[in-house]
């Protein structure tokens, strides 16, 4: 018989029933960390990266000057990353880290 030509070909898990879950969980997560942040930063995180515009027009938008809405978003990203870091079942959303008085809900769609 013949041997096989070609490189091994492995099933591309990108779409498995595990990796799409893993996915789910890590957007929900992210939900939750956006929605734990302080109004400003939140804002600010969300102009940029759910949004995609660019610091000029964030400034604009919330009337502050551009190192206001770029050390926003860097303080918002440090903290997100400290709440996803949080993740590792001690905190399961329950009690954020990171607590304010007032809190707007962020929803964010695909």
């Amino acid at each position: 018989g013949e041997e096989p030509q070609g490189e091994l070909e492995l099933p591309d898990t990108s779409y498995s029933p595990d990796r799409l879950m893993q996915k789910a969980e890590m957007q929900n997560n992210v939900i939750r960390g956006m929605n734990s942040l302080p109004e400003s930063l939140r804002e600010a995180m969300v102009l940029r990266h759910v949004k995609d515009m660019p610091y000029e027009e964030i400034a604009a938008v919330l009337d502050c000057p551009v190192g206001t809405v770029k050390s926003r978003i860097a303080r918002g990203r440090e903290l997100l990353r400290e709440y996803l870091t949080g993740m590792d079942g001690e905190n399961t959303g329950e009690n954020p880290p990171v607590k304010t008085a007032n809190r707007k809900k962020v929803e964010m769609t695909q």
